[in-house]
């Protein structure tokens, strides 16, 4: 492992704080202040989670957010204005065709209910690799009326519609209306149902990160993450019973009840491996630290979490998983003996493992073997990541890890290479905008370009410019559909920005 802690999916990196630069509590306490992230030295000692930066002269991020809802509720309120919204009927529609919807869409008040079926039904034709409910019981519950208690909220199916008719140039005249209520029902989503309410945010996290709307987009998954925390998702079948130990464990502020059958049960575990890879794959991606932080060897005052790692939702709906299976500190155990109660190869699983694993490897090791046991990992996981179609995410992920921990060694050569053989796979599908793929693609494949083009120049590889080709052809083809990748796009392989050095 290379002993320089530079970041490569980072422009640029600091070896030392600048004067000014300390978290607010080290400065308001008049403390000196090392610039650790998510949480420094003294904060840490303190067990205060609390730890935050501020740029310059800007506000905190706490304030920049409170402005920004602020902002977005002042526009909700503006839409509302507008008119008052008519009655939703979810009933289906046989109907195989209707007229475009008109392009002056903010003014619509209304949505047909058969464009509304037609938008859900195409929704779940699609693999959805950010749903975590059991979709036949919401399916059901959405054609339910709504003065029922047990019907789906109107915020998580606006938000379905919303990523549907993103994805349909027919239907993309409602984006607005349909993202305007969704916002506008989410406490209620919230009062009633805190898992869909996860499921909605999740749900539009991704849709505003992929529009560009980065700040909006991170104050969903950061709501999603500390809803995931106050529902105590993270110690769901815990063998710690109530009791968890942890130096700063939060205390859950949202009263759930009992699962009802092992299905709402998954739904929760899932829920929360979601949130846990997404906020881990978009930060990379932003350069924003995760929420959630974990107890691990080398961060002790990190969330003790429990859950055990996700499965394929056919476990659940069988009842497959014995009452006696408990867990404790599953990732903390993923790092020590690489398994779990139960270790599933599914495609959110991998990925969950893939996320921790780039967020570690953009650190330097604490000691030998935290470097043995992040490269053990990744050796393993590599194998089934390439044989799964649905762990592309979870591969691309894996290969930045490389790249990562590599930096200066030809095996991040060989992982830009092993990106490039498998480049047809890469290219986006139908579904792919709203997912984990978007900000795996956006976060590695310019790291492995810099890779190949430090490669060319030097001449180490003579099928380095070939390779750079294949990834240039995937971003070329990811740039029309996400924001971060036509931003992040290596434009030229001759760029004389060679950030990474294989040389020895």
């Amino acid at each position: 492992m290379s002993s320089s802690s530079q970041n490569v999916f980072s422009v640029s990196s600091t070896s030392m704080l600048p004067r000014g630069k300390a978290c607010l509590n080290c400065k308001h306490r008049k403390m000196k202040c090392d610039g650790a992230q998510p949480v420094c030295g003294p904060c840490a000692r303190l067990e205060r989670r609390d730890c935050e930066y501020v740029q310059g002269q800007a506000q905190s991020s706490t304030h920049s957010l409170e402005k920004k809802v602020a902002n977005l509720r002042a526009r909700l309120k503006d839409l509302q204005d507008a008119g008052s919204e008519g009655s939703r009927s979810n009933a289906p529609s046989s109907r195989s065709s209707t007229p475009a919807p008109s392009p002056h869409a903010h003014g619509l008040q209304e949505i047909p209910a058969a464009d509304m079926g037609r938008l859900m039904d195409y929704f779940f034709s699609q693999d959805q690799p950010l749903w975590f409910l059991y979709a036949s019981r919401f399916r059901t519950a959405a054609m339910l009326p709504q003065d029922r208690p047990d019907s789906a909220p109107l915020a998580l199916v606006n938000a379905v519609c919303l990523l549907s008719a993103a994805c349909s140039p027919h239907y993309a005249p409602y984006e607005p209306l349909l993202l305007a209520r969704a916002l506008s029902s989410l406490n209620d989503a919230l009062q009633r149902a805190p898992v869909s309410a996860l499921q909605t945010h999740v749900l539009l996290a991704a849709y505003l990160l992929n529009r560009g709307r980065q700040l909006e987009g991170r104050v969903h998954l950061s709501n999603a993450s500390n809803l995931a925390i106050s529902c105590g998702l993270h110690n769901v079948r815990s063998s710690r019973g109530g009791s968890q130990g942890g130096p700063i464990e939060p205390v859950p502020l949202v009263t759930m009840s009992a699962p009802r059958d092992q299905i709402a049960e998954g739904e929760r575990i899932n829920g929360f491996w979601t949130v846990f890879a997404l906020e881990r794959v978009w930060g990379a991606a932003l350069g924003a630290p995760a929420r959630i932080q974990p107890v691990l060897p080398s961060f002790p005052q990190g969330i003790r979490v429990d859950v055990p790692w996700p499965l394929s939702m056919s476990h659940y709906e069988h009842g497959w998983i014995d009452r006696g299976m408990l867990s404790s500190d599953t990732v903390w155990n993923f790092f020590r003996t690489g398994t779990g109660i139960w270790d599933e190869p599914n495609a959110l699983s991998l990925v969950a493992k893939s996320a921790v694993l780039l967020e570690r490897t953009s650190c330097p090791a604490t000691d030998a073997a935290e470097a043995h046991a992040l490269d053990a990992r990744i050796a393993m996981l590599v194998p089934v990541t390439a044989a799964d179609p649905r762990g592309r995410a979870a591969h691309v992920l894996l290969r930045g890890a490389m790249i990562q921990l590599y930096t200066r060694d030809s095996r991040a050569l060989d992982a830009a290479r092993g990106l490039a053989a498998g480049a047809r796979i890469l290219r986006p599908g139908p579904g792919d905008a709203f997912g984990f793929l978007e900000p795996a693609i956006g976060t590695v494949l310019p790291a492995a370009c810099r890779v190949l083009i430090a490669a060319s120049a030097t001449g180490l590889d003579p099928s380095a410019d070939r390779n750079l080709d294949s990834i240039q052809d995937v971003l070329a083809e990811w740039a029309p559909r996400s924001s971060l990748i036509g931003k992040k796009r290596v434009a030229h392989r001759n760029s004389p920005e060679l950030l990474i050095d294989i040389s020895t």
